[in-house]
């Protein structure tokens, strides 16, 4: 049985996911308008910012599944691999 309080903290796992996917994208727009000097910089943070959110996902989905949740899930969390690159 999941309590209150254990499926609040799964709501904002997911919120920050997409916060995070959000930045990536931020990161992604920056990148293709930036000067040559720091395009990189932006691609680097898209990066990171992705691999955090992969990181949280899977954090959450290994939650789910503990609570026997996974098919309660409220919408897709979708966030592109940065490691099939």
């Amino acid at each position: 049985m999941m309590a209150g309080g254990d499926r609040a903290v799964l709501i904002n796992l997911r919120e920050q996911i997409k916060e995070f996917a959000k930045r990536a994208k931020d990161c992604a727009r920056q990148a293709e308008t930036a000067p040559s000097a720091v395009r990189d910089h932006y691609r680097q943070l898209e990066k990171y910012w992705l691999i955090l959110a992969q990181h949280y996902l899977l954090t959450l989905e290994e939650a789910e599944r503990s609570y026997g949740l996974a098919s309660h899930r409220s919408g897709p969390t979708e966030v592109p691999n940065v490691f099939e690159k």
